[in-house]
């Protein structure tokens, strides 16, 4: 998705799952994932508690105009 119309960023696909483990014992590898809405709320959730609680965290949500 979109390697056509921005070739030079790398991308890589991960299952949710794989994607927890790693995003938990790795955090420094991921600068931005893209994801639906389901599995994304999993991410936040994993991401929110590794910043100290989900009352701490922030989260930009970006849902499409249409």
């Amino acid at each position: 998705m979109g390697q056509k119309e921005f070739p030079e960023v790398a991308r890589e696909y991960y299952h949710v799952d794989a994607t927890c483990m790693w995003f938990v014992k790795n955090p420094e590898w991921f600068d931005v994932i893209v994801t639906g809405n389901m599995f994304g709320d999993i991410i936040t959730d994993l991401g929110a508690n590794d910043q100290g609680g989900m009352g701490i965290a922030r989260a930009a949500i970006s849902t499409p105009k249409g």
